[in-house]
């Protein structure tokens, strides 16, 4: 009974991620943006999976400085932010540390998560952004759809942010969104493409409308 109900939890998860995308991709309701600090967001989101990390024990821990208002539709912060913490504390251990920054300056906003998890090999890390990739060192242990990171670096491309895959403080993964501030967003629309750098994976502009 217990390997059926994880089964279902499973699929049940990967259905309402397969939906999200499918918003993503078509609803036009996510082309409204206004100006906005996304702190309340966060804050929401931590709050709805706090619960999550206290079964395992995690110390999880939110920091924010110089938050600055971005043009964005909360709907897609709320998704975003969900996925990437969502992620850390699943692949995180009982007993572990996540780290959630918001910080921000005149030109930048950047939401950073970082966790002690086991991580993700620098050479898996653009495989981490396809759909249904799952890493073959956790498939096992870790339930997930495999669609997580794709619907982030998605809405990170939307936006023309800057998405960063890297090492944590704590050794596990860390991931992090950068995006303009209101006075600094780009004037072309841009697609991003995958580049390598430095053990890190960041999401460029790259294709001008």
């Amino acid at each position: 009974l217990l390997r059926i109900s994880q089964a279902v939890h499973r699929m049940t998860y990967m259905v309402q991620q397969l939906l999200t995308f499918s918003r993503i991709e078509s609803g036009k309701e996510f082309l409204v943006k206004e100006t906005a600090l996304v702190n309340r967001e966060v804050i929401q989101v931590i709050t709805e999976l706090e619960p999550a990390a206290h079964k395992k024990n995690i110390q999880m821990e939110f920091v924010e400085e110089n938050v600055v208002p971005i043009l964005a539709n909360t709907q897609l912060i709320t998704i975003l932010v969900r996925n990437v913490i969502d992620n850390a504390i699943k692949y995180t251990p009982f007993g572990g540390n996540i780290m959630i920054y918001l910080e921000g300056n005149r030109q930048k906003l950047q939401f950073r998560v970082e966790d002690s998890g086991p991580g993700i090999p620098p050479d898996q890390y653009q495989k981490s952004l396809k759909r249904f990739h799952r890493c073959v060192e956790t498939a096992q242990t870790v339930q997930g759809s495999g669609l997580g990171f794709s619907i982030v670096e998605r809405i990170a491309t939307m936006y023309g942010a800057e998405l960063v895959l890297g090492v944590s403080q704590f050794g596990g993964l860390k991931v992090a969104v950068t995006f303009s501030a209101p006075n600094n967003q780009p004037e072309t629309k841009t697609l991003a493409v995958v580049e390598p750098i430095k053990n890190q994976l960041k999401l460029t502009d790259s294709l001008q409308k």
